[in-house]
């Protein structure tokens, strides 16, 4: 009679685990990427965060190792417990393959809120020698009624007839930090076949996964376990050749090793599923590298457990919030928590239809195009509100079920529709929990309470192995500082101005693809980081160095004094009474300050609510380095007819002075309001900043570079007829009003052309003399061209290009507003080609073959077409 086999595959990765004490306790957080000293964060109750274990690959390898052995195995996978793990030995599984964290003498499994189960060799011997016998005794706290699971167990059944104890436990496979010590309670109790997978390193890491893959297919293949065990554990040391340690594996028990054939009687066939059907996730999926989140995504999750209808994951833009919301849904449906998961994304460019604009808004429109939205979501119809919830709640009437909002920002959450219909969906679908992301809450329901998680910036050290981990090369030892400690490269000046904030750092780290942390480190923290950050508006930078925010300047508003605090005062009005305060003492002049912005401040809770309600991340504190940076900025006026100009000399001048916050006294006041003249190197980081704040994202791929303030420095026309390297370096107001004249519509040129971003190949050149540009096509082929920005023209590109006879001709383009891009023919303006887009007017020139240096034109620009 042909048997049957079950292999069990369970795993383990709780989210915290309760930091116990003791000489023998470790952490398991990452540790093998930590410093001793460096302890991880560890919340009130005690718990610290633990790392994530992805097991989807290890599940896919086993699965593949199965298909391929063509035979009729019983495969059942799933989160271990203590439920699971008494059903698997209750109906006599063959081999069990655990995976999961490990402390000395202990295995880790989970509890139902996903935090640590710890489970001592006495205890596991005990759940063994139990399991399958409803008289064993067992603790307490561990036993399960074997009678109360039959109908759990149907999945176990035997097509042949055979008793699930008929085919006793032969093989323990455990896959875990301290592993060897855990296998001890699986000998002790009598399984013949312990294999062990024991490191300090990481679970799961590419030499276990080569092991694993090895050994089972010998396995299935009719070896015997020793034989098995000896190829698996040389196909991981050739694979993983540069690891100093030649093998990490054993193999225990009391068995017949060497001629335990243990799938040799199982038939041929497929192998037969037996995994309990997965939950439906429309989720997104998550992040490659996801570092230093588990605390949030367990307070999530135990939310969710724990009964929450409304859970609101909030925080500043960029700071996670998102994937700590997919994660958390991962680890939902792995754990069968919702019978379906459904995901609405609402986008960025969406927010204009559902109120960013409320004086022109239709809220007719608005209410059709949410409609429509949640309608897609849950794959439903319905022609009102009313309509859409009762089909939703027919939808979701078995089972619980889970909707993500992701990206409710301070227009989705103020939009009245919206809140409508988030309102009817938790007073009508009962079955339905809500998790919602966006830069606040969204304020209490009518009779559902909402649970707040809010995501801060990242630890020193985890914004350290964030930084590590997203890097595109390794890291040399010069830029680590000669160590792996991470608790000291967090200290490295390019990863503390990172701030913690993992957009930033992202961004950021992809630049280590062509520079060295410290060969370019000036140009890291001049220009990179300060660009990324106004790029991706992380607003906490700017408020760390003391700056006035300039978005809305960009968008052609003043700013404000106090960012997102309500007043009743104009700013002008404000602004012009703190300039006239010159005559103050420093002392007057702090309390007046102080005076002013408490004024302005609202209460504790009222602050809360309104920061929440606007989506402000951070409630800006205007510093006396931010109003002498204001007035300085009234004053210059005068010259720069530009808000945004005259404060970017502001910051200059500002940041030359090097003056610490307290010491603003009225004379130092005035001497820097009489300031004529500052250092380019003083001025280049605050045009760089204003370039990424005014271009985005595009300036975060591509901000200014080095080689972009040198070709500033070194060009006499587009400061009015002299160069600051002409002048020791040094620029006057009346040379810089100049250069705003030609520097501010050629951003805004710039920003329209939508080219900037694309560096491979490279479309636009830009900030390129012309001079250079002979010297690079004067022995290219005819056709081939390149765009750089005129410095005698505003609003204007030029097309470099070797005609015919390989002569470099130069062609401008002007950016007419409203229009399009001008090709002037024969001199004239008025006399003209005008193109909707650059690409369409390279397109449609013959002359223009090859983008410099030999790309097709037709190859070069399909990618922005």
């Amino acid at each position: 009679m042909v048997a049957t086999a079950i292999l069990a595959h369970l795993h383990s990765s709780p989210l915290v685990v309760r930091r116990r004490s003791g000489s023998e306790w470790r952490s398991l957080s990452s540790s093998h990427h930590r410093a001793a000293t460096n302890a991880p964060p560890v919340t009130r109750s005690g718990l610290e965060p633990v790392e994530i274990i992805d097991v989807k690959q290890e599940r896919r390898l086993l699965l593949q190792c199965l298909r391929e052995a063509k035979r009729q195995i019983v495969w059942h996978s799933e989160v271990a417990d203590l439920h699971t793990f008494r059903k698997v030995l209750s109906y006599g599984c063959r081999a069990l393959h655990f995976s999961g964290h490990g402390v000395p003498g202990k295995v880790i499994f989970e509890n139902a809120k996903c935090e640590e189960q710890f489970v001592a060799q006495q205890e596991l011997r005990d759940l063994l020698l139990a399991g399958g016998h409803a008289h064993a005794a067992a603790p307490d706290a561990l036993h399960n009624n074997v009678s109360a699971l039959a109908h759990d167990l149907q999945w176990l059944g035997t097509s042949d007839g055979h008793a699930g104890c008929s085919s006793p436990l032969q093989l323990v496979v455990v896959s875990a930090c301290h592993s060897e010590s855990v296998a001890e309670a699986f000998v002790s109790a009598g399984v013949p076949h312990v294999v062990v997978v024991s490191s300090e390193d990481k679970v799961l890491d590419k030499k276990a996964m080569e092991f694993s893959k090895a050994f089972y297919t010998a396995l299935f293949a009719g070896h015997s376990v020793a034989h098995a065990f000896q190829i698996g554990r040389v196909q991981a040391d050739l694979s993983i050749a540069h690891e100093a340690t030649h093998s990490r594996f054993k193999l225990l028990g009391h068995g017949d090793h060497e001629h335990d054939l243990l799938f040799a009687d199982v038939a041929e066939g497929s192998f037969v599923e037996h995994s309990l059907p997965p939950t439906r996730n429309e989720c997104d999926a998550v992040a490659e590298v996801f570092v230093g989140r588990s605390l949030e995504v367990h307070q999530v999750y135990k939310s969710l457990v724990e009964g929450a209808r409304l859970v609101s994951v909030t925080g500043e833009r960029g700071i996670g919030k998102t994937e700590v919301a997919l994660q958390c849904a991962q680890y939902a449906a792995e754990r069968h928590l919702f019978k379906h998961i459904f995901y609405l994304r609402l986008e960025v460019a969406d927010t204009s239809a559902l109120g960013a604009d409320s004086n022109s808004a239709d809220p007719a429109a608005e209410a059709t195009a949410l409609l429509t939205k949640f309608k897609r979501c849950f794959h439903v119809d319905g022609a009102t509100d009313e309509d859409l919830a009762d089909e939703i709640r027919q939808r979701c009437l078995e089972g619980t079920f889970l909707l993500i909002l992701d990206g409710c920002n301070r227009a989705t959450r103020r939009n009245a529709s919206f809140r409508a219909m988030v309102t009817l969906l938790l007073r009508r679908v009962s079955s339905l929990s809500l998790l919602l992301t966006g830069d606040g809450k969204i304020g209490g329901m009518d009779g559902v309470g909402e649970k707040i998680v809010t995501v801060e910036r990242l630890p020193p050290a985890d914004a350290a192995l964030l930084f590590t981990l997203r890097a595109p090369r390794k890291l040399k030892a010069h830029e680590m500082g000669s160590s792996s400690d991470l608790a000291a490269f967090a200290e490295h000046p390019i990863v503390r101005s990172l701030c913690g904030h993992p957009r930033t750092i992202c961004a950021v780290a992809q630049f280590l693809e062509t520079k060295d942390m410290e060969i370019d480190q000036r140009e890291f923290l001049q220009y990179i980081i300060p660009s990324v950050n106004a790029g991706l508006g992380a607003g906490k930078y700017d408020q760390d160095a003391g700056f006035v925010p300039m978005q809305q300047l960009v968008a052609g508003e003043e700013p404000p004094l106090i960012e997102s605090a309500p007043t009743s005062t104009p700013h002008l009005l404000q602004h012009h009474r703190l300039t006239s305060q010159f005559a103050a003492s420093s002392a007057d002049l702090t309390k007046q300050l102080r005076s002013a912005e408490m004024a302005r401040k609202p209460t504790l809770e009222s602050s809360h609510s309104e920061s929440d309600l606007t989506g402000s991340a951070i409630a800006m504190k205007t510093s006396q380095r931010q109003l002498c940076a204001l007035t300085i900025a009234d004053h210059a006026k005068r010259y720069v007819r530009d808000s945004v100009g005259s404060l970017v000399w502001a910051h200059a001048v500002v940041a030359e002075a090097n003056i610490p916050d307290g010491n603003y006294t009225s004379s130092v006041i005035q001497s820097l309001v009489a300031s004529r003249s500052v250092p380019i190197e003083q001025l280049a980081p605050q045009l760089s900043r204003y370039f990424a704040t005014a271009l985005k994202r595009e300036a975060v791929k591509r901000p200014l570079s080095l080689r972009s303030i040198d070709f500033l420095s070194k060009s006499a026309l587009v400061w009015g007829g002299r160069s600051p390297a002409q002048r020791q370096g040094n620029v006057d107001l009346e040379m810089f009003a100049a250069f705003w004249n030609w520097f501010n519509p050629l951003t805004d040129c710039i920003r329209h052309s939508r080219l900037w971003a694309y560096t491979q190949p490279r479309l636009v050149h830009g900030f390129l003399s012309k001079a250079s540009c002979i010297n690079m096509l004067q022995s290219a082929p005819a056709g081939t061209f390149l765009l750089r920005f005129s410095e005698t023209r505003k609003r204007c590109f030029v097309i470099a290009f070797v005609d015919s006879a390989d002569h470099v001709q130069f062609v401008p383009i002007t950016c007419i507003e409203h229009s399009g891009w001008h090709v002037a023919l024969q001199d004239a303006s008025r006399n003209g080609v005008t193109f909707a887009s650059i690409p369409e007017l390279i397109q449609s020139v013959s002359v223009l073959k090859f983008l410099f240096p030999q790309t097709p034109k037709e190859v070069a620009f399909q990618q922005v077409l």
